[in-house]
């Protein structure tokens, strides 16, 4: 027997980097994924847009001039609009010290660069998964992944396993 499932509007996810390669690479990876894509090349601009149309996902570079990814974060987090939005911290600098003052900012993950697509993509469905769990009301079941290529529940999604 199958189970119909329908399918929820693609996740749009807010890409903030000044580096205009990293927007266009990390944009190609989530649009190729199924996932509604936003980008901005500041942290004043993610403010803008992420009040204006908050995004399901933000994912924050931490080297930018003017305003870095961990202050961008921490404006995020003083906002009723944005402080509950899951928020994926990249950087190049593998530090734990930076890593921490991330987490400490508010970012829910980090992720170094060079960026790879399996790990970023699985951390973006955890996180909108995770999301949208915590979403649904007291007793309620979350709807499961749909794959955006089969329009099917991802067999992850389901509960089902290999094993």
């Amino acid at each position: 027997m199958s189970t119909v499932v329908e399918p929820m509007p693609p996740a749009r996810i807010l890409i903030v980097d000044d580096e205009v390669d990293n927007r266009e690479l990390l944009q190609i990876i989530l649009n190729w994924s199924g996932f509604v894509t936003q980008t901005a090349a500041s942290g004043e601009e993610a403010l803008i847009r992420g009040a204006a149309e908050p995004p399901d996902l933000i994912l924050v570079d931490l080297m930018m001039p003017n305003m870095d990814g961990c202050q961008l974060i921490a404006s995020f987090r003083q906002k009723p609009e944005t402080q509950h939005i899951p928020v994926i911290m990249l950087s190049a600098m593998n530090d734990s010290a930076i890593r921490k003052r991330a987490l400490a900012a508010g970012a829910d993950a980090y992720i170094t660069k060079p960026i790879d697509r399996s790990e970023l993509c699985e951390q973006v469905r955890g996180m909108l998964s995770s999301k949208r769990n915590a979403n649904q009301p007291e007793g309620a079941s979350a709807s499961p992944l749909v794959d955006p290529l089969t329009r099917q529940a991802s067999p992850s999604a389901s509960g089902a396993s290999d094993t």
